[in-house]
């Protein structure tokens, strides 16, 4: 089967805490320093060192157990290591303390897509979609995991839904190609396909071979 292509949504690229922490009113000390390791810790990520990423992120969460920013950090870190149970983990706790989080719940379907537990991620994208249903990110792998589960029709549903909100997105034309081509329309896939490619997704050249003849 061709590649399937989803996301794992990165919500926080600012250099400190604050903007996660937002939802979050009960700290406990003064979390200057909590933000320093979280800075450290997004350096770390940012230069690919996820296990320092994972312990800077730890010192941070145990100084301010209510830092929405550091937690969530450290379940992407995890995840970047393939600890998906580490993950998984993460993002629950984060739902915890900020159970409007978006991100964090398609972020956990992810990781549980990874343990083949289908269902469960389901539920999670859904909730997602819920929380923020603009976010083109999350209708993306909410037709991933669709295509997945070859519940075709609802995978173009979930990816037209992605290109509604963000038309510049190659990898939702690419996806959503396969579902076409899978349901044989190939003519759409063949739309979808040379769009991908225009907007940049190389991958997408093959498809064209394939649906466009």
């Amino acid at each position: 089967m061709k590649k399937i292509i989803l996301i794992i949504i990165v919500l926080c690229t600012q250099t400190s805490c604050s903007d996660r922490q937002k939802s979050s009113n009960n700290h406990t000390v003064d979390n200057s320093e909590s933000n320093q390791y979280c800075l450290l810790g997004l350096q770390k990520f940012q230069s690919g060192d996820f296990k320092k990423a994972v312990e800077l992120y730890s010192h941070a969460f145990n100084l301010d157990s209510t830092n929405t920013e550091a937690i969530y950090m450290r379940g992407l870190s995890k995840g970047k290591l393939g600890d998906s149970d580490g993950a998984i983990n993460d993002y629950s706790i984060l739902i915890d303390i900020a159970p409007t989080d978006a991100g964090a719940y398609s972020n956990r379907a992810d990781e549980k897509v990874l343990l083949s537990k289908y269902e469960d991620a389901l539920k999670d994208y859904e909730t997602a979609i819920k929380l923020d249903s603009t976010n083109a990110d999350i209708y993306l792998n909410l037709g991933a995991h669709f295509l997945r589960l070859k519940r075709l029709p609802d995978a173009d549903k979930a990816l037209s839904k992605a290109i509604d909100l963000n038309p510049n997105d190659p990898r939702a034309y690419h996806n959503r190609a396969l579902a076409r081509g899978d349901m044989g329309q190939e003519d759409l896939a063949c739309s979808d396909s040379k769009k991908a490619f225009e907007l940049g997704l190389k991958e997408a050249e093959e498809d064209i071979k394939d649906y466009c003849k």
